[in-house]
């Protein structure tokens, strides 16, 4: 999949920064690829599939509340996302393989290295009547960038976007990125400028819920239920529902005594160790959607006791992934080892998944060694061990089972861990503004592009959106810089195994494993058997990728 990374998106729910994400053009070509391949005819869209005369109601639970209907504030794929792209909608949608259809955007011109040229829809109207125009998407891309919003990090290089005609918007970038598009179709979700400025203080509420374009427009929003009703004036064709229902079931118990009951027609499966307990419920459809989310440990190198290497390499050592995956996950995901990311991530800059994989075979993997853990503990400045607390989000099962393994497998090396149970705002908006500190669990990072631009850099240096480690050095500083640049694949995958290397070596992260997207169905299934991806919830193309169970 074409994918940046983002912990937006699943809340394990987390599944974004983004929550809960494949084959991909040549990176260091990649700019040029978007600008000449064609987009998807609009007869072919998500919004031309579904024909449908409306009158039935369908009804997806959410496994907690939304922070904000404001996609720039919550940009949670997998909650406010399915939700608010059905209401506000993107300028493209972008396929799993990097193909764009339009949506508001009939089209994109990129003149150069560091200019993208939107050119809108006519004849599009909001909800309320007001038409759309360029002001209302060159305020939403704005809006997303703002350094205060969770999105901004889902779009660091756009400089500015400005209208330059009354259908036409210009985007600079700051510098050159062969993925900026991308990030532009998967984050921003156009709004009403003119309703979002004058309710500005309020936008996302109950009070002052976001205007859009979309099929649909939020009827009642409360803590325990999201409503949405059809907009009259649709400019394009409707999903066969009149309505769509979210109540929020905050656990799964009582998420499948919803559908056994046939109250809801869907849900995200929060639990992986529950598949086979929800596959063997008559009628119901569980789907392992792809995500390629990636969970992984990571240190506040910065401060003691984990600016120390040897700490560092001593709990890497001391973690048993393959236990952890059977007891927390039930084996429903892939470990990782060995550098940072899923070799997936870099192959395209690397010439292949083979050379990608060649390189990251020689890289320090960090397997399941009490002896090895022993003697980095006795080199570090810690040999009598320390005492450290560390959060878990308790809305993410995995987490609290990993804890209290970490606790009892640390205990040998004189390492007391005490568990800290935090509710997954709490988490991530530390997360966000760079608050945490020592040693933590991330869970659901995923990539929005695969490409070493789309998760790799955004975990090391300064302009490290995700950088909770606080790991930046001249070296990887440079090499970050070099990925992020158009310039050729050699010299991108030259710079992508400096920051391997330098993240193997140093250990400011351990990767764990991959997730997948457990998605299920009581009545409906989806189209694709693969379920859906992260593409089609947040570009509202799931709602028109469901069919009656027959």
């Amino acid at each position: 999949m074409h994918q940046r990374t983002t912990v937006h998106q699943r809340k394990e729910k987390a599944r974004h920064p983004g929550h809960r994400l494949g084959a991909v053009a040549s990176a260091s070509g990649l700019l040029a690829i978007l600008a000449l391949a064609p987009a998807t005819s609009a007869s072919a869209s998500a919004h031309g599939r579904a024909q449908g005369s409306g009158g039935s109601t369908f009804t997806w639970a959410l496994d907690d509340p939304q922070s904000s209907l404001d996609f720039a504030v919550d940009p949670e794929i997998q909650g406010t996302g399915m939700v608010m792209s059905l209401v506000t909608q993107p300028l493209e949608a972008l396929s799993s393989t990097n193909q764009y259809t339009p949506v508001l955007a009939t089209s994109v011109d990129l003149p150069n290295s560091t200019t993208l040229v939107y050119h809108i829809r006519s004849g599009v109207k909001f909800s309320d009547g007001a038409p759309l125009t360029a002001t209302d998407v060159a305020w939403s891309i704005m809006h997303a960038v703002q350094p205060s919003l969770a999105s901004a990090t889902q779009m660091p290089s756009i400089a500015s976007a400005t209208p330059t005609g009354p259908l036409a918007v210009t985007v600079k970038l700051k510098t050159p990125n062969p993925v900026a598009r991308a990030d532009i179709a998967m984050t921003v979700l156009v709004q009403n400028a003119a309703f979002a400025k004058a309710h500005a203080s309020a936008l996302g509420t109950a009070s002052a819920v976001p205007i859009g374009t979309g099929p649909f427009k939020v009827s009642s929003d409360t803590a325990s239920n999201i409503t949405l009703v059809r907009s009259s004036g649709y400019w394009g064709k409707y999903p066969p529902f009149n309505s769509v229902v979210f109540p929020v079931i905050t656990d799964d118990n009582s998420r499948e005594l919803a559908i056994r009951s046939g109250s809801i027609n869907g849900s995200e499966l929060v639990d992986l160790k529950d598949i086979d307990q929800w596959a063997s419920i008559p009628g119901v459809s569980v789907y392992k959607s792809p995500s390629n989310s990636l969970d992984l440990v990571g240190f506040d190198v910065a401060k003691p006791p984990f600016n120390d290497v040897h700490v560092r390499r001593a709990i890497a050592y001391a973690i048993q992934k393959q236990a952890l995956a059977h007891a927390a996950l039930d084996n429903n995901v892939s470990p990782v080892s060995g550098g940072l990311v899923p070799d997936y991530e870099v192959s395209d800059v690397a010439g292949s998944l083979a050379a990608a994989n060649k390189f990251i075979s020689t890289l320090p993997s960090y397997n399941y060694s009490p002896s090895a853990a022993e003697a980095q503990m006795k080199q570090s400045a810690y040999p009598h061990g320390f005492s450290t607390t560390v959060q878990y989000i308790d809305t993410v099962p995995w987490e609290l089972t990993f804890v209290l393994a970490l606790q009892q497998e640390l205990k040998p090396l004189g390492i007391t861990v005490t568990p800290k149970p935090v509710s997954f705002n709490a988490w991530f908006g530390d997360f966000f503004s760079h608050k945490l500190v020592g040693l933590n669990l991330l869970t659901l990072a995923n990539a929005l592009v695969n490409d070493p631009s789309g998760i790799l850099t955004y975990f090391v240096g300064p302009q490290g959106s995700y950088n909770f480690a606080q790991f930046q050095n001249p070296v990887v500083d440079n090499a970050s810089n070099v990925v992020n640049s158009d310039v050729s694949s050699a010299q991108r995958w030259a710079a992508t195994k400096v920051i391997l290397s330098q993240v193997a070596d140093q250990v400011p992260y351990i990767p764990l494993w991959t997730e997948p997207s457990p998605l299920v169905l009581k009545g409906y299934k989806f189209t694709s058997s693969s379920g859906l991806t992260l593409f089609q919830m947040t570009t509202g193309q799931w709602i028109y990728d469901l069919k009656p169970a027959s």
